[in-house]
């Protein structure tokens, strides 16, 4: 993405908000589990230090440095338009599930070594089985509070145990039952 071709913060948050108003008149009773844009090196460096043997068409620290920038402003969006609550209704919210928000370096496995069967084959996007590690942390992550969420998932741990909703809370944590 060079620095010409990216969608701006402001288009950016047009785009999500257009989408949850589409989302909202055509689903009740929705709750939208939002996950922030993460940071680029889990899959720029990963693309790297897992197939050194690529080459390497642009700046990598530089692209890297641009896309840094471009996702952290992505990633105030998800909880701006969390906080500004123009979405919350009776039968309709939004909450942002900020599981990785911490997190910087890529998939390691539980040996410290770069996680390959964590990226699909371009190592660039997720493989099933990367999916699958991220489904689960993000379905503990809709269990937390809002404002309380672990921000730094262990994506090296395959073996987390799916949490179920526990009393006092026995439901999906969103911003207005969090402040209960």
């Amino acid at each position: 993405m060079s620095k010409e071709n990216y969608i701006s913060r402001e288009g950016y948050k047009k785009n999500i908000e257009d989408t949850l108003s589409i989302l909202r008149r055509n689903l009740p009773k929705t709750i939208v589990a939002m996950i922030p844009m993460w940071h680029p090196r889990l899959a720029i460096e990963a693309e790297y230090l897992i197939d050194k043997h690529k080459e390497e068409c642009w700046s990598r620290e530089e692209g890297i440095k641009h896309l840094h920038e471009v996702s952290h402003q992505y990633t105030e969006v998800a909880y701006e338009i969390q906080n500004e609550r123009k979405f919350d209704s009776p039968g309709f919210t939004i909450v942002a599930q900020g599981f990785m928000d911490q997190l910087s370096e890529p998939v390691r496995d539980v040996n410290g070594a770069y996680n390959k069967k964590f990226y699909a084959s371009d190592l660039l996007h997720m493989s099933k089985y990367g999916n699958a590690v991220l489904a689960l942390h993000l379905w503990n992550c809709m269990l937390e509070p809002t404002g309380k969420k672990n921000q730094k998932a262990d994506l090296s741990n395959d073996g987390l145990a799916v949490q179920c909703p526990k009393q006092p809370y026995p439901y999906i944590r969103t911003l207005g039952n969090s402040l209960l």
